[in-house]
């Protein structure tokens, strides 16, 4: 039995903006709460941050908050995640984070951030796995079994990264190249960079599970006996 008090998200979020960070901003934060948590941990990475969320409570709350975080990029709005007020390619990260499970249209959601990705950035989703459900008592039917069919209409490159409780789907929106021609930024090690910034670790293969982050953990421990 999973111990309720073992659940923290904080080190998933800040892995996210790790990777964020990676791609550069500006970034967009979907559906961000009155915590604005995500948005939050991006801009302390030094991201130009956009935050949107539908409920206008969570709105004036979070811009409360971003108001008194001295010396980050953080502009909270109002704003439909399935009509997103932005030109297409505004933004380098499209990030959503246990948001999807809860919107009445997914497929909807995850078209629009696309659009709003730019070519070379990436659009994160981090959802619920089933220990997390259960050490939430989160009812959502297993939505991250369902994300593989919801992105394979969006995304040729999608790298997952396992967390105890949780999914992270980073999904790169490539630019059409030539033959023989690199794109800039590759999603796989941008994920490694930023599981090597905030763990210590190492990663040599694919894909980063949690059991290959936790035999790097063993094997930094056991060398340092």
């Amino acid at each position: 039995m999973i111990r309720e008090a073992s659940y923290d998200a904080a080190p998933v979020r800040a892995r996210v903006a790790a990777i964020s960070q990676g791609y550069g901003g500006p970034a967009l934060d979907i559906g961000t709460g009155a915590c604005a948590c995500l948005a939050v941990a991006m801009a302390r990475n030094g991201l130009r941050v956009t935050a949107v969320d539908h409920a206008s409570s969570a709105v004036r709350m979070a811009q409360e908050r971003a108001a008194g975080q001295l010396g980050v990029d953080l502009d909270v709005r109002y704003a439909e995640a399935t009509h997103l007020p932005f030109p297409n390619g505004a933004y380098r990260v499209v990030a959503a984070f246990d948001v999807l499970c809860h919107a009445a249209e997914p497929a909807g959601v995850l078209a629009e951030m696309f659009r709003v990705c730019a070519d070379d950035g990436a659009v994160i989703i981090t959802e619920l796995n089933p220990a997390g459900r259960e050490v939430t008592r989160h009812r959502d039917d297993g939505f991250e079994t369902q994300l593989p069919a919801l992105l394979a209409p969006h995304c040729q490159d999608c790298q997952q990264v396992h967390d105890a409780f949780h999914i992270t789907y980073v999904c790169r929106r490539e630019t059409h190249v030539g033959i023989g021609e690199i794109t800039s930024i590759p999603t796989a090690p941008a994920i490694i960079n930023a599981i090597r910034a905030t763990t210590g670790v190492r990663i040599n293969e694919l894909p980063a599970t949690r059991e290959r982050g936790r035999q790097a953990l063993e094997e930094r421990s056991n060398a340092h006996v």
